[in-house]
């Protein structure tokens, strides 16, 4: 007998957050620096939010490895100032930190799509 599944419900309460990683998706992502890096930036987003976003983004590019390396040396020597950002914050300091001119794109589109909506997730 097949093993059934969990669904993913994507329904829920208005003012409900999940967890969004600023670079996805994660099979790109998924070794050394960029896995890290990758795990590193994840904020809490409202779901609404979440969903429309992966709507109209549908991927971040993976910057070159020597990038990837040194904006994550730059994230651990400022650790704790930085996992303290909000979305917006956090996707701009990588945008600062990786000069990758598709990643930079990618990180401009949720750095303006965030601030649009900030008042609702920043109380």
């Amino acid at each position: 007998m097949a093993k059934r599944r969990k669904r993913r419900r994507w329904g829920s309460p208005t003012n409900a957050t999940n967890k969004h990683h600023l670079c996805f998706q994660g099979r790109h992502w998924s070794r050394g620096s960029a896995r890290a890096l990758r795990n590193a930036f994840v904020r809490s987003v409202p779901v609404s939010l979440h969903i429309e976003l992966h709507e109209r983004l549908h991927d971040v590019p993976l910057p070159p490895g020597d990038m990837t390396y040194s904006a994550l040396r730059k994230y651990r020597e400022n650790k704790d100032e930085i996992d303290t950002y909000d979305v917006v914050t956090a996707a701009q300091w990588l945008y600062d930190n990786i000069p990758d001119e598709r990643f930079r794109a990618a990180m401009q589109f949720q750095i303006e799509y965030f601030a649009a909506f900030r008042r609702m997730y920043n109380n």
